[in-house]
């Protein structure tokens, strides 16, 4: 069946307009004397923003408290969707990042390293904005960030081992900077982020969906999560004001290591959701599922790989850039391919059961 959508708000149109503006508005913070100082000095961990961590936290806690926890486990009952896109996630999309790193900044052993710890740090983060945007399943978009956190802690360490130390010596690219950092110290790294960006949000979801139950009727909650909703995306234009206030002007300064991550990313970006999406498609998948798939499969945690790229090359390495510029790229790229689900959902016959999904406000 063709999958039928109720007209985005006025807000969720302008979207685009909005993100400009924060752009503009985060160029042009810096010249305002003394905020450069007060937002380096907003840390806490030596290295860690303290504006952008509460901002990612509140962008995703609403969406997580209109997820009905109480359907997530049926999820397992239907392993295709979750088998393809564990597949997906962990068998091609670290491997397809390594070969498009390899073939753009190639003769940036930097950048293609930077790129490499992107593309093995799966999407436990805004996935679920860009989910709920589309017209996602969100039972499975949660069961399957929940599922590529616990991959997270498993196969991080692996993969950074195998291309980052072996893989890519063996042909002979490498770097004269970094720092060895051991497999404990990595994975602590790792358990930190994972904690900090779908840990804290998540028990908060979860604890006030438990709560909302228990206490107000479904009407009621669902009107107090519907209020909560544009908390989103104002936490979401705070954290593109910010992370281009700190890092606007290095951007300018390295105007072609920018463009060479850029390419890397959209060519990633939409390889991998087209690629997913005609997969899933073509596998009779239906549109909430098939949306689900595509776009965990398609993002990255960026706060993970600055993390570690931080950690292992130091904060104004050509690593860091890449891990700085890419959230900045994938969220133009994030909110095209939602308008271009949306179109695609009138557009081909998709199997399942859900006729005239709504849009709920991000």
């Amino acid at each position: 069946m063709t999958v039928q959508f109720e007209k985005l708000g006025w807000v969720d149109r302008l979207l685009t307009l909005w993100i400009a503006l924060a752009v503009g508005l985060g160029m042009g913070l810096p010249y305002i004397p003394g905020v450069s100082d007060f937002l380096s000095g907003a840390t806490f961990g030596g290295e860690t923003n303290i504006f952008l961590v509460i901002g990612l936290i509140v962008i995703m806690y609403p969406p997580l408290i209109r997820i009905d926890y109480g359907r997530v486990g049926q999820i397992f009952k239907q392993p295709k969707a979750v088998l393809t896109s564990v597949s997906l996630n962990w068998f091609v999309c670290p491997w397809l990042m390594t070969f498009l790193s390899l073939a753009v900044p190639h003769n940036h052993p930097e950048l293609l390293q930077g790129l490499v710890l992107i593309g093995i740090a799966r999407y436990i983060a805004m996935v679920l904005v860009w989910c709920e945007l589309a017209g996602a399943e969100m039972d499975l978009a949660v069961t399957l960030v929940l599922i590529n956190s616990v991959l997270q802690f498993l196969l991080y360490f692996v993969y950074e081992l195998l291309i980052i130390q072996i893989f890519l010596p063996a042909i002979d690219i490498s770097s004269d900077t970094g720092s060895d950092i051991s497999i404990a110290e990595s994975f602590l790294l790792v358990l930190e982020s994972v904690a900090i960006y779908l840990g804290i949000p998540f028990a908060l979801g979860f604890g006030t969906w438990v709560i909302g139950q228990r206490v107000l009727v479904k009407t009621k909650y669902t009107k107090f999560a519907n209020t909560i909703g544009p908390l989103a995306l104002c936490s979401l234009l705070v954290v593109i004001v910010v992370t281009f206030a700190m890092s606007g002007s290095q951007m300018v300064d390295d105007i072609v290591s920018v463009l060479l991550v850029a390419v890397s990313l959209i060519l990633y970006f939409l390889i991998m959701f087209d690629g997913s999406f005609m997969l899933c498609w073509k596998s009779n998948l239906s549109y909430g599922k098939t949306l689900a798939i595509a776009f965990t499969a398609a993002g990255n945690i960026f706060e993970l790989a600055l993390a570690l790229v931080i950690a292992l090359y130091g904060a104004i390495s050509q690593q860091a850039l890449a891990a700085v510029v890419g959230p900045l790229i994938e969220i133009p790229v994030m909110l095209l391919l939602v308008l271009i689900s949306r179109w695609l959902a009138g557009k081909l016959e998709f199997s399942g059961d859900e006729a005239n999904p709504k849009n709920p406000k991000p």
